[in-house]
């Protein structure tokens, strides 16, 4: 972590230079000075991503000449391959195949941004802050496919179907889910408006569960079908790897093709960035207050599943980590609904009171009207979804979610009643000390409970 918020800081500020002097015939040079950061610490990496040692071994057997290098058995595809033997033709060291690589994806993902961003400076913040450039660590072979296909949006743009479809061709050649880019172009032919999009989204969401077990029944006639083979607490973390790529992938898709629609829309004046007046000193307080709010709350969600792995067994790690994920779904539609009010309620605090108070109690009527049932539902229903879900051998998560449910209420009123409460009437650090005290708790009844009552 020390490495990277520097990291992060010189990049941005490279770009923002880069910005600023894009138009003087410039832009390849500094573009590669701004990429120099990255693509360094991704190289020099050591042992960071699940399946670097994977990889590691994987370039080693292809530096010693090896026909058959493969992944799981299954043959390796052929851009992949010949992109690692190229770099290993300059040297078969490693870190500079890792370099290499990473420079690749970064470079197109920098360049449509350069090529088509409103703001290319905010674009590549957003790169690292949302997680792309250290979820591409992991999946090298995905995100080149992914980079290229990126880099190919502006072909959708400018309605050149054949330069489109030959990038998607190419990345193919590094990882076939790239085919899954294809019906992107036909997009820009669909009329729809933005509360049809937000519907389309939802329910996707929704209907998650039944669109995993058709991707499940796909790949298991493809060379990726040996995932399913992983144990539970393996294969939980892939499913919700894929349903957040579905669900961000389809709000992306969804979102740029809305933008492209309404040209009227003028980022810059909505959304400025630069690193000129800032007046860090100013900000310093309320920012330490809210990491330090995010930085407990991640200790207190994250914590049961590390002191469970330390306290008990892998089955019942798997066991709970399957019912965090269900009652997760019905939370995070609660929190989508108190989310929409910060902004009014923001407003509304410094200019209107009473129309505060009264979008407060709204507010709350709302979520009666929503969370109860779900929290009941959930609860009488829980092991006939756990069932229909993750087979009849994950019974016992049934219970799990039982227990869980009361929580369902809690974090649902109290998301609007505490935390959105708090932010907009500018009283956020009350939740500091509130959000320590809950995690020194979590800790203390976690090592006395799990003892006696594993999951």
């Amino acid at each position: 972590m020390t490495i990277y918020i520097p990291m992060i800081i010189l990049t941005v500020f490279l770009a923002d230079i880069q910005e600023r002097i894009r138009y003087r015939g410039r832009k390849i040079s500094i573009l590669l000075i701004t990429l120099l950061p990255p693509t360094l610490v991704a190289a020099f990496r050591y042992n960071n991503g699940a399946d670097y040692p994977m990889y590691f071994q994987l370039f080693t057997r292809l530096g010693n000449g090896s026909k058959i290098a493969g992944i799981e058995g299954k043959k390796l595809e052929v851009g992949f391959e010949y992109i690692v033997r190229l770099c290993q033709l300059v040297t078969r060291n490693q870190w500079f195949t890792f370099g290499a690589i990473s420079f690749i994806i970064s470079f197109l993902i920098f360049k449509e941004c350069l090529n088509d961003s409103d703001d290319y400076r905010l674009s590549v913040l957003f790169y690292f802050v949302t997680g792309v450039y250290f979820d591409a660590y992991n999946g090298l072979r995905q995100y080149i496919a992914v980079s290229i296909c990126f880099y190919a949006m502006k072909y959708i743009l400018n309605k050149d179907a054949k330069r489109y479809f030959l990038a998607v061709l190419i990345a193919f050649l590094f990882h076939k889910s790239a085919l899954f880019f294809v019906p992107v172009y036909f997009l820009q032919y669909l009329k729809f408006d933005f509360k049809k999009a937000i519907t389309i989204v939802g329910l996707t969401v929704l209907s998650g569960s039944g669109l995993f077990a058709i991707l499940k029944f796909i790949i298991k006639y493809t060379p990726y079908a040996f995932y399913f083979t992983l144990n539970s607490v393996e294969l939980n973390e892939i499913v919700a790897s894929q349903s957040s790529i579905l669900f961000f992938g389809v709000s992306t898709i969804i979102g740029y093709y809305y933008y492209s629609k309404e040209k009227e829309i003028d980022a810059r004046k909505m959304v400025g960035f630069t690193l000129v007046n800032l007046k860090i000193r100013k900000h310093i307080k309320p920012i330490v207050f809210i990491a330090g709010i995010i930085f407990m709350s991640t200790i207190y969600n994250k914590i049961d599943i590390t002191m469970l792995s330390a306290l008990s067994t892998d089955e019942a790690v798997g066991y709970y980590s399957y019912a965090q994920r269900t009652v997760n779904i019905v939370l995070t539609m609660c929190s989508a609904v108190t989310a929409i009010f910060l902004p009014r309620l923001s407003y509304y605090y410094d200019n209107e009171k009473a129309v505060f108070y009264k979008l407060m109690d709204k507010g709350f009527q709302i979520l009666c009207l929503g969370v109860v049932p779900l929290a009941v539902g959930l609860f009488l229903t829980a092991n006939q979804a756990v069932v229909l879900l993750y087979g009849d051998s994950f019974t016992p998560t049934g219970t799990t979610i039982k227990l869980m449910c009361p929580l369902i209420l809690i974090k649902g009123f109290g998301d609007l009643l505490c935390y959105q409460l708090a932010y907009s009437s500018k009283n956020e650090y009350i939740l500091l000390p509130g959000s320590a005290i809950a995690s020194i708790i979590n800790v203390i009844t976690n090592s006395i409970l799990i003892p006696l009552y594993q999951q």
